[in-house]
């Protein structure tokens, strides 16, 4: 048996040493179910897997990890710690999961990246969103970190620089039952779909659309996995252009009206990453700081957040779908676009 935690650390506003800092921000990841902070909420139907709340009260945890170095990196995210996953990997054995207490430890620790990364990913997509997981810890939690022996403590970081700064619009604080319902089973979905189709040019794109890295990269990034979950295919009178606009325009469309404005941001945005992709100017500014009249800066990154919320909409239609779109599903929501809206 492995206990294995995933810390949610809080991303709003500047970090606690600087003197603006945003106290009431300190709170973004501690997770309000129906009103209640719950010390413990289990993933319904993902044994094992569940979601406790920590608060760090200025322990001295260097001891027990096993790097030198390890509670260091750690320790600036502490302050804004409310949440972590946890992973009981006891429960994963047959029936739930028959091969994994036969894996070796690199395949135990991706099982545990998937898991941790599916429920993630699911809390992103239904709103909860204003967070990152720095590391991954093994043989505790932070919630029991004091009472491990000396050294106990394996670490894992995500990321060597993880202090990010993503633009997110549509956010929030608390999660209904309903959401907490979707957020379980996205999680069992995405889970089955990482482990039965090629799914990394998607998590990878929403992993580091969090992470600090230039904004052309992740422009690019999303872009490739858009591309990849609608497979657009050029033909002799249409390219790839317009069948990303319609397969998207006709998979997020309630209505005709929907579709035909879908149809167009979906044009306007690939144009942005054409930008991106091929060299011109993206999400430049004339200094460090950026300026007042810099529109074009503002505009690029804009179109960053607009496309980031265009996969993550894609993706909770994939989810809600149960499966990823076959390419004669794919196909038949691009004809269908061309017979309702004949050019």
């Amino acid at each position: 048996m492995t206990i294995w935690s995933i810390p949610l650390t809080g991303i709003r506003g500047k970090r606690p040493w600087d003197n603006d800092w945003k106290i009431s921000y300190r709170h973004d990841t501690r997770m309000i179910l129906e009103g209640d902070c719950l010390s413990l909420i289990p993933i319904p139907n993902f044994d094992g897997l569940s979601l406790q709340h920590y608060e760090y009260c200025g322990e001295n945890l260097e001891s027990k990890f096993s790097g030198k170095y390890d509670f260091e990196f750690l320790k600036p995210h502490l302050s804004t710690t409310y949440c972590e996953i946890v992973i009981d990997d006891e429960f994963w054995k047959p029936p739930f999961m028959p091969m994994y207490p036969f894996h070796n430890e690199v395949e135990k620790l991706q099982t545990v990246m998937a898991a941790s990364g599916s429920l993630i990913t699911a809390l992103r997509l239904i709103g909860f969103n204003r967070f990152i997981a720095p590391c991954i810890l093994k043989n505790s939690t932070l919630q029991k970190a004091k009472d491990c022996k000396k050294g106990a403590i394996q670490f894992f970081p995500h990321h060597p620089f993880h202090m990010p700064l993503p633009m997110l619009e549509e956010s929030k604080a608390r999660l209904s039952n309903k959401d907490f319902l979707w957020v379980s089973e996205a999680t069992i979905t995405l889970y089955q779909l990482i482990f039965t189709h090629d799914f990394t040019p998607t998590m990878t794109a929403l992993s580091y659309y969090y992470h600090d890295m230039p904004q052309r990269a992740k422009m690019s990034l999303i872009w490739a996995a858009i591309e990849d979950l609608l497979k657009p295919k050029r033909t002799k009178s249409q390219g790839i252009r317009f069948g990303l606009r319609a397969r998207g325009a006709m998979i997020l469309g309630n209505n005709d009206e929907d579709i035909r404005k879908l149809f167009l941001q979906i044009g306007n945005l690939y144009g942005k990453r054409n930008e991106a992709t091929h060299g011109r100017r993206f999400a430049w500014n004339k200094g460090i700081i950026p300026t007042p009249d810099n529109t074009k800066m503002k505009t690029d990154m804009l179109a960053l957040r607009d496309s980031y919320q265009l996969l993550c909409k894609i993706l909770i239609r994939i989810i809600d779908h149960g499966t990823l779109f076959t390419d004669s599903e794919l196909l038949e929501f691009e004809n269908e676009y061309k017979e309702k809206f004949p050019e």
